[in-house]
């Protein structure tokens, strides 16, 4: 796993490339619908994280990131250049340090499933993840992606609309 971690570390993004599956939203959209309807537990795509998606933890993982409030947090802190998950890191610790998923490893998967929450939600508001960085000791997430306003997504879906 620390092999895999590694490599998707050092991995730096293409802007233009394809990202999420979902279109990024215009900000007319953005500001007339609220985030959890923007965002159902069923927008998430768990890809690699199948098979852990069916713990409760995950709905409730999910219902915290898509908050006004979290959503808010993460793009002020995107707009300073820092890791969407660091205004959250602290209360996702709160929400994940007492769960039971059996080992260590199993623990990391899910850490690395609440990234990846993180990761489509920034691409569905017309972000892209511009690389992978390792967190300062103290983090409870010890990677983090660091994410740039796609303008040229944002364009293209104004102008379709």
């Amino acid at each position: 796993m620390r092999e895999r971690l590694n490599r998707a570390v050092s991995k730096i993004v293409d802007p233009s490339g394809s990202g999420g599956s979902n279109p990024p939203l215009s900000e007319k959209e953005f500001m007339d619908t609220s985030m959890k309807k923007q965002f159902p537990f069923s927008f998430y795509n768990p890809g690699q994280f199948s098979d852990i998606i069916y713990l409760p933890i995950a709905k409730d993982v999910w219902a915290f990131l898509t908050e006004d409030e979290s959503v808010k947090l993460m793009k002020q802190t995107v707009s300073k250049e820092l890791p969407a998950v660091d205004p959250l890191d602290e209360q996702l610790k709160n929400m994940l340090i007492n769960q039971y998923f059996g080992s260590d490893k199993e623990a990391e998967h899910f850490k690395t499933m609440c990234l990846n929450m993180i990761k489509q939600i920034m691409e569905h508001l017309g972000y892209f993840c511009a690389a992978c960085i390792f967190q300062p000791k103290g983090y409870y997430f010890t990677t983090a992606g660091l994410f740039k306003l796609n303008l040229s997504k944002i364009k293209e879906s104004q102008d379709s609309s």
